[in-house]
């Protein structure tokens, strides 16, 4: 392998992972051997499905899955209680900017009324001099 004649894969955790083409390609098959006892042995080593090692790393691959799919879910659970903080902070926002709106609203009639009633207040006292001008002549 460092020589570069067989080449190789690195896994998730940098362990090395040959083909089994590959061995076969670098290193001729030897005289007598039971080759599909080999084959049967490289394929259940490669089977997570069997006992030993494949099996350990199953298990584990299993429980760090599992340890994710709990973190991601709490991750969820957090962004949903965030989301639900704002949706009632934003709502009691828009309660104010409509209380607000409204006291602007009932401020701007009695503006309108204050200024009607100083034209009523003004015309009473054009009238009333008036009165007392036309008394007088």
């Amino acid at each position: 392998m460092k020589s570069g004649k067989l080449s190789f894969t690195k896994d998730q955790r940098g362990k090395r992972k040959i083909d089994q083409a590959e061995l076969e390609r670098v290193y001729k098959k030897r005289q007598g051997a039971n080759v599909s006892s080999t084959n049967s042995d490289v394929k259940n080593r490669s089977d997570p499905n069997t006992s030993g090692t494949g099996s350990i790393h199953n298990e584990l691959e299993k429980k760090l899955l599992e340890q994710k799919v709990e973190f991601l879910e709490s991750q969820l659970r957090s962004k949903d209680e965030m989301i639900d903080k704002w949706q009632d902070a934003f709502d009691k926002a828009q309660k104010t900017a409509d209380k607000i709106t409204a006291l602007l609203e009932d401020k701007s009639i009695l503006d309108q009324n204050t200024a009607h009633t100083r034209k009523i207040e003004t015309l009473e006292s054009t009238i009333n001099k008036l009165m007392a001008r036309m008394e007088e002549r």
